[in-house]
């Protein structure tokens, strides 16, 4: 069954190079959950090829062969203003994974991404440094493929609907890892299960299953429950389709918070408490504007009524039967109030700690991407690419979320602002999880707001063809 499974990936990913290119955005969307299935069996490559890092591969080729996408690339890694700073990151974090580890080999100590987890080894040269570096190069020239295909507005809009159905894919897969608990669906869900890595599957905490979807772990299925929700929230005013905006986003946005709780990742609790805060604070701002009727500002007044009546539900609740929220509390003090006692916060602490050590023991230079495990999106990065490259990576998220729409652009003005407000739980999070690969959904992102703020003139939907009713375009794209 798994190499029927895989022999169907190829075929999908055959047919992206031959596919109108907007249904490879679609692709990527929709593989993003599929965090366990490698593409080709381990025992032959000894890596773990992910479906979504392969479609944005085939993105980037596509693009590379589209009519005018030299030109763009190369002012675009050479032109300051737009993303120079992260070409310069991709060229800071060859040199330092192709040198440190050979200069620095034997006297640093760090902690590998295969092998033990739970001790230091002495730094040395590993197949881990070039896969990291791989992914991490499609990641970059993803921005800059990503950028390419979405200055037009009829792209951008294709670009929100796949974010709408990958948020639908990563519930399903949940829903099913959840059911899996009752019912034998085993055999359906090994096939894309077939990682070489740990995976922690069938954990179960105060009597019940840790959804993890198809990823590896609780926190990796939870933190991409979060993404999908945080990029609908923020993101759902620019979508054109009326029906989509108001009634499906919301919907899928309540189901994939549902997946987050069911994930019982207590990353992923404290992200969302914090995208809770500011979605309340994007609220007060956007009343502050409703006597200026635009899409900003519509459906202010039923969203409040909403988040009332949520409120004094659970109020009720709390004040007729206290009682129905012990398990609740009890899950929260075990989760966050107490994480700091559980073996798995210490042992992370430990490789984050052994990270910024390796960084300051190499002279800020770096051991190089996939020297060692960090636990830490923000320490991997200092560790991996030395300081230079952190400044070059941070340096170009900041300029992004400085950028500006052009003049005329309706869903440009809601795309920057709401790139505002999505990255900060994004940054917060790199605290805690993740590598110096910032991944491919954030690379989606990344290009979808350089493409905004980079474009000189605003190109209107009703001339791309799109009207606020209308289905959406399958003819390419010029």
């Amino acid at each position: 069954m798994t190499f029927v499974v895989i022999a169907v990936f190829w075929c999908i990913f055959l047919y992206s190079f031959v596919a109108p290119i907007h249904r490879i955005v679609y692709l990527i969307m929709c593989s993003i959950c599929f965090g366990t299935f490698s593409t080709i069996p381990t025992s032959v490559t000894g890596f773990v090829f992910l479906p979504a890092p392969l479609f944005a591969l085939a993105l980037v080729m596509r693009v590379a062969l589209a009519p005018n996408a030299p030109q763009f690339i190369i002012t675009s890694v050479l032109v300051p203003r737009r993303m120079l700073l992260l070409f310069l990151f991709l060229v800071v974090a060859y040199i330092t994974t192709l040198f440190m580890p050979r200069l620095f080999a034997g006297g640093i100590d760090v902690v590998t991404f295969r092998g033990r987890v739970d001790t230091t080894v002495p730094l040395r040269p590993t197949p881990q440094n070039l896969s990291q570096l791989f992914y991490v190069t499609i990641s970059v020239f993803s921005v800059v493929a990503f950028a390419f295909i979405l200055r037009k507005p009829v792209m951008r809009q294709h670009a929100l609907k796949a974010v709408w159905w990958g948020g639908v894919f990563t519930v399903a897969t949940g829903v099913l890892d959840y059911l899996n608990s009752f019912l034998p669906l085993d055999p359906l869900l090994a096939p894309f299960r077939t990682a070489s890595y740990a995976l922690a599957t069938d954990v179960a905490l105060l009597g019940g299953k840790r959804v993890v979807g198809l990823t590896s772990e609780a926190s990796a299925f939870g933190n991409i429950c979060i993404a999908f929700a945080l990029t609908l929230y923020f993101f759902r005013r620019a979508i054109d389709d009326q029906r989509l905006r108001d009634v499906w986003a919301p919907i899928l946005i309540v189901m994939l918070v549902g997946m987050v709780w069911l994930s019982k990742s207590t990353g992923a609790y404290v992200i969302l408490c914090i995208a809770f805060a500011l979605a309340g604070l994007d609220w007060l701002l956007r009343a502050a504007r409703g006597r200026k009727r635009s899409r900003v500002t519509t459906g202010i007044g039923t969203e409040f009524w909403l988040a009332f009546g949520g409120v004094m539900s659970v109020l009720l609740v709390l004040l007729t039967n206290p009682a129905v929220f012990e398990p609740i509390y009890a899950l929260f003090e075990r989760l966050v109030l107490n994480k700091a006692e559980s073996t798995s916060f210490e042992e992370r602490g430990m490789w984050r700690l052994t990270a910024w050590t390796a960084f300051l023991d190499s002279s800020l230079f770096g051991v190089g991407v996939g020297s060692t495990r960090a636990s830490s999106a923000v320490v991997s990065t200092f560790a991996s690419t030395g300081l230079i490259g952190a400044l070059f990576y941070y340096g170009f998220l900041l300029q992004t979320a400085l950028r500006k729409a052009p003049p005329g652009s309706v869903d440009g003005p809601i795309i920057v602002v709401g790139f505002r407000w999505w990255i900060i739980p994004g940054l917060f999070v790199g605290l805690f999880v993740g590598t110096v690969d910032f991944g491919i959904f954030n690379a989606f992102v990344l290009g979808l707001v350089t493409a905004v703020g980079t474009t000189r003139m605003a190109q209107p939907l009703r001339a791309e063809g799109i009207t606020p009713r209308s289905r959406l375009p399958a003819s390419r794209p010029s």
